[in-house]
């Protein structure tokens, strides 16, 4: 099997930000993670670490673990922020409020919005 994708590599040393991404799930009980996205030079989103209080080896962990490294190999593969963020489910909070229906969601819309931000939270779609 050959492999057709052009998957562009971060260089070994790169620039780096970190914020936090609130999150309310399921049970309306907001989560805070702490996001790291590693950038190209040109300033392009390219990696994806997050960190939860969470334990190791947990579920939820396991599951913010996996979600970051499919988001980094997608915007490796060309993928943009806009098009994460926008394929993701959303789930309404009000009759004009949408928020992010899974934290993979929350993350993508967090790289939408840039790297100042500070949370992705409700947002009208």
């Amino acid at each position: 099997m050959t492999d057709t994708t052009s998957r562009e590599r971060l260089p070994a040393r790169r620039p780096s930000a970190t914020h936090v991404i609130r999150w309310a799930g399921s049970d309306d009980q907001p989560t805070e993670f702490a996001v790291t996205v590693g950038f190209y030079l040109d300033g392009r989103p390219g990696e994806v670490f997050a960190a939860s209080s969470g334990k190791v080896g947990s579920a939820m962990r396991t599951l913010l673990d996996d979600s970051c490294v499919a988001i980094s190999i997608a915007l490796q593969n060309g993928v943009t922020p806009e098009a994460l963020a926008h394929s993701m489910g959303r789930t309404p909070i009000s009759r004009t409020e949408t928020q992010p229906a899974s934290i993979i969601g929350a993350i993508a819309e967090g790289l939408m919005q840039g790297p100042g931000v500070e949370k992705a939270e409700a947002a009208p779609r």
